[in-house]
């Protein structure tokens, strides 16, 4: 962590700062959380991008580095689990193929608009490796072996961008 300065060989583009809003534990300027205005999500790859936000949309979204997934609105969820060919499962939760972490593509989540700074979370970033107590891991019935979904849907809880987010953003 570094603190106060900025070290130009960590990202990529113009470093912007976003504005951080109260949420409901603030009283008065105290500020309890990192929350801020994320606007939009995309996919991109080589062959296009698909956007997954209307014009106009604004979520309140909590940064947690104490979060390990991400938690975006069920609808959005689900267009990128669609995206990605993810599935739920009862005892695992959400997962993919573990091949998907040769997918070149990005995830990308607009912040403060229009205008605003857009961080491009590789696809792999999203993919977690799973085992068993034996250090085994799943399998779909044809032998792929099933990986972790980085994103969940929030079901009524806050959106929270964790640590398969934030790793990417500096």
């Amino acid at each position: 962590i570094l603190f106060g300065g900025i070290d130009t060989e960590k990202f990529m583009g113009t470093l912007s700062s976003l504005k951080i809003y109260p949420d409901a534990r603030s009283r008065g300027s105290e500020i309890t959380s990192f929350v801020v205005a994320f606007t939009s999500l995309s996919a991109s790859s080589k062959s296009g991008t698909d956007t997954f936000t209307p014009t106009g949309f604004a979520q309140a979204a909590t940064l947690d580095s104490g979060t390990s997934l991400t938690l975006l609105p069920d609808d959005l969820a689900a267009l990128v689990f669609q995206e990605v060919g993810a599935s739920t499962d009862n005892d695992l939760g959400v997962v993919v193929p573990c091949a998907l972490s040769q997918v070149t593509g990005t995830l990308d989540f607009g912040f403060a608009g229009d205008n605003g700074p857009v961080i491009k979370v590789p696809i792999s970033e999203m993919v977690l490796l799973l085992t068993d107590i034996h250090g085994n891991s799943p399998t779909y019935t044809n032998g792929r072996t099933v990986c972790s979904f980085g994103i969940e849907p929030a079901q009524g809880r806050p959106i929270l961008f964790g640590d398969t987010f934030l790793r990417s953003a500096y």
